[in-house]
């Protein structure tokens, strides 16, 4: 038994090192001076008053050339006074609001809401998307754009990161997402992309076209970035990118509570079962071997004495400390606080939150996103 435990930890701690080695060959290119593509930032929104004005404001900050920025606000019926704080911005780039085309009593979920945005900009060269609750810096779309026309690429994925707050569910939440941005990053860079954030994706509008848009997915509550990146890659071998760069950095809230967390997180797994290529699948099932088994062994291994000192060994060499050189090379490059508290925290809970968010996926449990029921 130690033997196979032993395996699975190795195996991981070597896949950590891979992504560590992949994420550093990834170039940084010195921002652009001068631009000409013409980008449209998407942003689908419900019931987002408390943070929308903030993200507006970010966006009149922007270096780009405000003549080539269009931002475009989709609302899907939203409840609160969001489309009145939307048309009232006196924005200094063209800022449209429109509403989503899907009766209310339907759920199209964000990827309708994308599609409605991307056909309504027209004469957008580059889609922009992001979510209503976030923050960016000033050289945000400079930066992306940068990256983009650098590397030729057909899509750019970005980090995303939490706001630092006290809490050990938010402390928490920011370490994983940090392991979900790496991971995704080295992936693309090694030619086998999985994971990316749509808070902070970028991809030319014509080639969302080309590879048929969110055709075949729409009826899903997630996938508005993997399915996406996933189709481009198809099409585009090596036409995807990672933009390490701080300055592109989208910083968001985490979730306030363990209802919306799960709810969140039973969202983004929910849509593995429906991915294409044979390579994800494959990750998507290691990953429910690795967390499952070794879940199972940190928390029930103390049956066992002498097995759990020594899983408990390999458990630090091969899992804890890789992912901790994993974790620190991301934040000393997006140029976060690191938090050892956060960390430790992390490593503790995260093969518990694990298992059962993919025991729920597994057995198909329902989930509420947005005030809506999802099944």
């Amino acid at each position: 038994m130690i033997y196979f435990f032993s395996f699975l930890l190795v195996a991981h701690g070597s896949f950590c090192c891979w992504i560590v080695y992949q994420f550093l060959q990834i170039k940084t290119p010195t921002i652009l001076t001068s631009f000409n593509q013409r980008v449209s930032v998407i942003i689908a929104v419900r019931n987002e008053a408390s943070n929308i004005l903030n993200l507006l404001a970010d966006l009149e900050k922007q270096t780009y050339p405000k003549h080539l920025l269009q931002v475009i606000v989709v609302d899907d019926f939203s409840t609160d006074n969001t489309v009145e704080l939307v048309k009232n911005f006196a924005a200094n780039y063209d800022l449209q609001c429109i509403p989503s085309d899907v009766p209310p009593d339907k759920i199209a979920y964000k990827k309708r809401s994308v599609t409605i945005g991307i056909e309504y900009a027209k004469e957008a060269d580059v889609i922009i998307t992001t979510d209503g609750d976030c923050r960016v810096k000033p050289n945000w779309i400079a930066a992306i754009i940068t990256q983009m026309e650098t590397d030729g690429a057909h899509l750019v994925s970005s980090p995303v990161t939490y706001v630092e707050e006290p809490g050990w569910l938010q402390q928490y939440q920011k370490i994983d997402v940090s392991g979900w941005i790496i991971a995704g990053a080295g992936t693309m860079k090694g030619d086998i992309p999985t994971f990316c954030n749509g808070a902070n994706l970028a991809y030319k509008r014509a080639t969302f076209y080309e590879v048929g848009g969110f055709v075949g997915k729409v009826a899903v509550a997630s996938g508005d970035d993997e399915f996406m990146m996933h189709k481009i890659a198809a099409k585009y071998p090596g036409g995807v990118a990672f933009c390490k760069s701080a300055e592109a950095l989208v910083t968001t809230s985490a979730q306030p509570n363990w209802q919306s967390f799960r709810n969140q997180r039973l969202r983004w797994a929910s849509k593995w079962k429906l991915y294409a290529d044979i390579k994800n699948v494959a990750m998507a099932i290691w990953a429910q071997v690795f967390y499952i088994g070794t879940g199972l062994a940190l928390y029930a291994g103390w049956i066992w004495p002498e097995f759990y000192i020594q899983f408990l060994a390999v458990w630090l060499a091969a899992k804890v400390i890789p992912e901790l050189i994993m974790l620190r090379v991301l934040y000393h490059q997006i140029e976060e606080r690191w938090s050892w508290r956060a960390f430790f925290l992390y490593e503790g809970l995260v093969s518990f939150f694990l298992f059962y968010i993919i025991y729920k996926v597994d057995v198909g449990t329902q989930f509420e996103w947005k005030g809506r029921v999802v099944k």
